[in-house]
């Protein structure tokens, strides 16, 4: 295994901490991250994990509609996943496949603040949405990063702000033994057919797994939301989904949950051409046809079709960054 570290977190107290997980690693220092990150690297056959310090570009404003609110922004402290769904739009987003892992999270925590402050300062009447899993699923890599024990106390602190967590994990037992749980957080889980799991959502948790780990997090008093996405245009994908549909309906109480999301596969221009330069193999990215807004979805009646079945069981599911008639 490769560990490659940035000078100025050489001697951080949690780049220590995460490099006692692999002691056998072989460590080698970098400059900056952006020197390995950011260029076309071959799968080197063994895992790769770079340690950073977080500046720049720490929060970005959430598309239009992306979810619960009007003012909505994402916040990284890791970039690439512990997973690997075939279709995943970092793959496009990045140019390899490395997990970067930022370690200054009071830095991080600092400017997530000073922006909130702002925001409610200028008279926000409604909670300020913050995506903390939209670059990496933050829960899957929590057993390395210590994400929840430190940023959990923060959320605590700031009185304005809603967060989401999204995640496909399997294991949760981190989250079910924090000693205070924060009531603005949301997590989130993504749920797809089983046999959609199988096929394109490699070393995430399965169907069962995934609803018994939402039950779990409800029974500890966690808000817990369901996201039914990315729905994906499979051949015979309205049978797979009419029997998805009604077993994940059976299984939950619309009062439990805080919030349903459904959407499909959605891809800037950019990111969709080097998709398909990186995976061009995976069969789903060929049935999406560029929209009038520019990005690359599955076709119209793909998406009327698959709305109506979410909606029949969850009439009062959301849809995110689309709009269906």
């Amino acid at each position: 295994m490769n560990v490659y570290i940035e000078e100025r977190v050489w001697d951080h107290p949690r780049t220590t901490r995460l490099c006692s997980f692999f002691p056998k690693a072989n460590i080698i220092p970098i400059k900056h991250y952006k020197n390995i990150f950011d260029t076309y690297q071959p799968n080197p056959g063994h895992p790769t994990w770079i340690i950073a310090y977080a500046d720049g570009e720490i929060i970005q404003e959430a598309p239009t509609w992306y979810g619960h609110s009007s003012q909505w922004f994402f916040f990284k402290t890791s970039l690439n996943c512990l997973y690997d769904c075939a279709y995943c739009y970092l793959k496009g987003a990045f140019r390899n496949d490395f997990p970067v892992h930022f370690v200054n999270y009071d830095d991080i925590q600092d400017v997530i603040s000073k922006k909130n402050a702002v925001l409610t300062e200028h008279g926000s009447q409604t909670p300020i949405w913050w995506y903390a899993s939209d670059w990496s699923d933050t829960i899957g890599f929590d057993q390395f990063l210590w994400w929840t024990e430190s940023f959990f106390p923060f959320f605590q602190t700031q009185e304005t702000m809603m967060v989401e967590l999204r995640t496909k994990a399997p294991s949760i037992q981190h989250l079910l033994t924090v000693s205070s749980i924060p009531c603005n957080v949301e997590i989130a889980y993504s749920l797809n057919p089983q046999v959609l799991i199988d096929r394109y959502e490699k070393g995430t948790a399965s169907l069962h797994q995934r609803i018994s780990n939402c039950k779990q997090l409800m029974n500890a008093w966690y808000k817990v939301g369901l996201r039914l996405m990315p729905l994906l245009p499979v051949p015979g994908y309205e049978e797979i989904y009419k029997e998805f549909m009604a077993y994940v309906a059976q299984e939950f109480s619309w009062y439990e949950l805080f919030s349903v999301f459904f959407g499909g596969l959605l891809y800037t221009h950019e990111d969709y051409k080097r998709m398909l330069r990186k995976v061009w193999d995976v069969d789903v990215l060929h049935r999406l046809s560029r929209d009038a807004d520019g990005m690359w979805r599955e076709d119209r009646v793909v998406r009327e079709r698959l709305a109506d079945l979410v909606q029949h069981y969850f009439p009062y599911c959301q849809i995110c960054m689309d709009e269906i008639d």
